[in-house]
C-alpha cells in the first residue's frame, strides 16, 4: 500500500492522507430520487418541477461517488499531454466530499443552461419547420382585402415570377364554424409542403383536387376525433354536402378564430362555395431570387411582400422572447457558481504551498508545481462540464414533454454553440483565475514554506 500511496498523501500528515469516506445514507437516497424524477417527468405541469428537483438532488448526492470516477478517468485521458493531471485527480478523489461540494453548484448551473438551451433550440426548430411546411415559396404577398384572381395573374406577369394563390374563408362543418384555406393542390403536390401525419400525401392531395375532400390539421383532428376517411357534413352554396377527410397534416394555415384551418383545393372551393371562395388573400411566390422585383410590383397593386425568411425570423424571435429567459438565468447561476469554484481553487493554492515546497525539495521544478495547481482547476472545470452536459440532457426531456402539445412539439436539438461556449467558460475561467495564486504557490521560498504550519 505504501508503494501505491500518492506523493502528496505520503508527505502530508496521517489525517491528510486518509481519503474521505463515502457516506451510505446520502448515496442510498439516489435511487429513490431517480425513480421519482422518472415518474414525475412525464406527469406534466407541476410534476415537471418535482422531476427536475429530484434529478438535481440525486446528482448532488451522488457527486462524492461520481466525481472521483470522472476525475480519475480524465486524469488518465489527459495524462499523456499533462502528466500532472493524474496526481491532481488522485488528490481530488481522495478529498471526494470537498470536491463534490465544490462541483455541486457549477454542475447544477451548467445542467440548467444546457436544458434551457435545448428547450429553446427545439422550440425554434419546431417553429421553423412549421413555417417551412406551410409556405412553399420564398416570398409571401399579402393583401388587406380579398383580391380578384386577375390581379395575381397580372402581378405574376409583371414581376416575371410564378405564384400560387391562398384564399381564407369560414365554413360550417358538422354544425360548427371552421376556417377554410383554399390552395392549389397540384402546386403543393409538386413543390412540397404540408407534412402529412396520416394518409398518403400524394394520394390525399390528388383526392382534394378531384373534389369533395378535405385535409385537416392534427389539432382539429384530435379535438374532434376525425380520422382519414371520416365523412364531414359541410354547408355549401347548394346545400349540405358530405366531404371525405383525405389526410391529416401536422400543421395548416391559421384561421381567424385562433385555430388552424381545414384545407380545400382552390378550384373545388369555387365550385362548391361559389364566389365567396374566389380570388386570393395571399400569394406565394414560387420563383426564388426575385424578392425585390416582387416587392416593387406588389406595392403598385397596394399589396405587401414579405420574405418567408423574415416570417421565420419573427417566429424565432417570438419563441426566443418566451423561452430564452431560461438559458439567461442559468448563465447568471453559472457566473455565481464559478465564483465558488474560483474561491476554492485560490484557497487550495494557498494551502498547498507546503506540499509544493516539499515536492520542489525533492526535484519538482517551479513549472511543474505551477502546472500541478492549474491541473486541479482544469479537472474541476472539465468534470463540471461533462456532468452538467449529461444532467442537462436528461433534464431537458421532461421539459420538452411539458412544453409539447398537439400543435407544437419541440424536438430534442443539442445546441452545439451553447455547449462549446459553456466548455470554454467552465474550462478557461477557473484555469485563468488560478494562474496568479498558482504562480505564487509554486514560487514560494522552499525553506519558509516547509517551516510554515
Amino acid at each position: 500500500s505504501s508503494a501505491r500511496a500518492t506523493i502528496l498523501g505520503a508527505l502530508g500528515d496521517d489525517s491528510a492522507g486518509n481519503p474521505d469516506r463515502l457516506q451510505g445514507a446520502p448515496v442510498g437516497a439516489v435511487v429513490p430520487l431517480l425513480v421519482l424524477a422518472a415518474v414525475a417527468g412525464f406527469g406534466g405541469g407541476a410534476a415537471v418541477a418535482v422531476s427536475a428537483v429530484a434529478l438535481l438532488l440525486a446528482v448532488g448526492l451522488s457527486l462524492p461517488a461520481l466525481a472521483p470516477l470522472l476525475t480519475r478517468w480524465l486524469g488518465r485521458l489527459l495524462g499523456a499531454l499533462w502528466p500532472e493531471t493524474q496526481v491532481t485527480a488522485a488528490s481530488l478523489a481522495r478529498h471526494r466530499n470537498r470536491t463534490a461540494l465544490t462541483l455541486s453548484g457549477l454542475v447544477t448551473a451548467v445542467a440548467a443552461a444546457v436544458a434551457g438551451s435545448i428547450l429553446l433550440s427545439g422550440s425554434v426548430a419546431a417553429g421553423t419547420a412549421w413555417v417551412n411546411g406551410l409556405f412553399i415559396g420564398d416570398t409571401l404577398v399579402q393583401s388587406p382585402v380579398t383580391e380578384r384572381a386577375a390581379i395575381a395573374t397580372q402581378l405574376s406577369q409583371e414581376a416575371g415570377v410564378q405564384v400560387t394563390e391562398l384564399r381564407f374563408f369560414p365554413a360550417v362543418v358538422d354544425g360548427d364554424t371552421f376556417g377554410m384555406s383554399a390552395i392549389d393542390s397540384g402546386v403543393y403536390a409538386s413543390h412540397g409542403g404540408l407534412d402529412m401525419v396520416a394518409g398518403n400525401r400524394g394520394r390525399a392531395l390528388a383526392q382534394i383536387g378531384a373534389g369533395e375532400s378535405l385535409l385537416a390539421p392534427l389539432t382539429l383532428a384530435t379535438e374532434n376525433g376525425w380520422q382519414v376517411g371520416t365523412q364531414l357534413s359541410v354547408e355549401t352554396a347548394s346545400g349540405t354536402t358530405d366531404f371525405t377527410l383525405a389526410g391529416i397534416v401536422e400543421h395548416s394555415f391559421p384561421a381567424g378564430n385562433g385555430q388552424e384551418s381545414l384545407i380545400i383545393d382552390g378550384a373545388q372551393a369555387v365550385q362548391t362555395f361559389g364566389t365567396d371562395a374566389s380570388g386570393f388573400d395571399d400569394l406565394e411566390v414560387l420563383t426564388p431570387g426575385h424578392g425585390a422585383k416582387v416587392s416593387q410590383v406588389a406595392t403598385e397593386f397596394g399589396l405587401s411582400a414579405t420574405p418567408v425568411a423574415t416570417i421565420d425570423a419573427r417566429t424565432q424571435e417570438a419563441l426566443g422572447a418566451t423561452v430564452g429567459i431560461l438559458p439567461a438565468v442559468a448563465w447568471i447561476a453559472i457566473a455565481i457558481a464559478m465564483l465558488a469554484v474560483i474561491n476554492t481553487l485560490v484557497v487550495n493554492a494557498r494551502l498547498s504551498r507546503r506540499e509544493l515546497a516539499l515536492l520542489r525539495a525533492v526535484g519538482l521544478s517551479q513549472i511543474q508545481a505551477w502546472r500541478l495547481v492549474l491541473a486541479q482547476a482544469a479537472l474541476l472545470g472539465a468534470t463540471a462540464e461533462l456532468l452538467g452536459l449529461g444532467v442537462g440532457c436528461l433534464l431537458a426531456v421532461p421539459m420538452l414533454h411539458a412544453s409539447s402539445s398537439t400543435s407544437f412539439q419541440p424536438a430534442f436539438v443539442l445546441p452545439v454553440a451553447t455547449v462549446l461556449a459553456l466548455a470554454a467558460t467552465v474550462l478557461v475561467a477557473p484555469v485563468a483565475a488560478a494562474m496568479v495564486p498558482a504562480r505564487r504557490a509554486a514560487a514560494a521560498d522552499i525553506v519558509r514554506a516547509v517551516r510554515h504550519e
